[in-house]
């Protein structure tokens, strides 16, 4: 590593935030650019920001890349996470997580890698926004059935059909049938 990985922290409490700044003075490779609450607005030219959350808690700020976000929390499955994954979030570990893991973590990050703890992945399904019917008509938009096919499926009208598929467009943020399976795809929502 040719330059010094910059990296700025949150936390919700000033000994979170301080034990932070201590692993990144202590491990090579890292230049430390400081440290706020969950309000802070971290510095533009930050690599990567380091944000560990206790349960319930959420950082003000909007997440995007660049710089991208690596998070130590304990609930790898929060609304919090379903909604900023993949955007500027590129790395979720447990709060527990080693020093040896979490510099190997930064480092991935810092070059392009998006990953998560074995452990996060036993998780439970992610939460959904769409409800139980629009999770059916998903799954067989995701099987290429045409409205028609869907409607007899299900045993409603293919006029309900069409407002299913509206909600789910609006909620997935789709403009096609491919986009919302593609969608559904990444979220965990469809089963392939």
């Amino acid at each position: 590593m040719s330059s010094l990985i910059q990296v700025y922290s949150l936390a919700g409490s000033a000994a979170q935030r301080q034990a932070l700044e201590r692993f990144l003075d202590a491990t090579p490779g890292f230049r430390n650019l400081g440290s706020g609450n969950l309000s802070s607005a971290p510095p533009q030219h930050a690599d990567i920001i380091l944000t560990e959350l206790l349960a319930g808690e959420v950082p003000q700020q909007p997440v995007q890349a660049p710089p991208h976000w690596v998070a130590l929390l304990d609930e790898p499955r929060s609304l919090w996470v379903e909604q900023n994954w993949g955007r500027g979030l590129r790395a979720i570990l447990p709060r527990q997580t080693g020093e040896s893991e979490l510099e190997s973590a930064l480092i991935a990050t810092y070059h392009g890698l998006v990953l998560t703890h074995p452990e996060f992945l036993k998780a439970p399904a992610p939460v959904s926004p769409l409800s139980n019917r629009e999770q059916e008509v998903l799954a067989f938009l995701a099987l290429g059935r045409a409205n028609k096919e869907i409607a007899a499926q299900m045993m409603i009208s293919e006029h309900t059909v069409k407002f299913h598929l509206a909600s789910i467009f609006q909620k997935l943020e789709a403009s096609s049938r491919s986009e919302a399976v593609a969608q559904g795809l990444r979220r965990g929502l469809v089963r392939v």
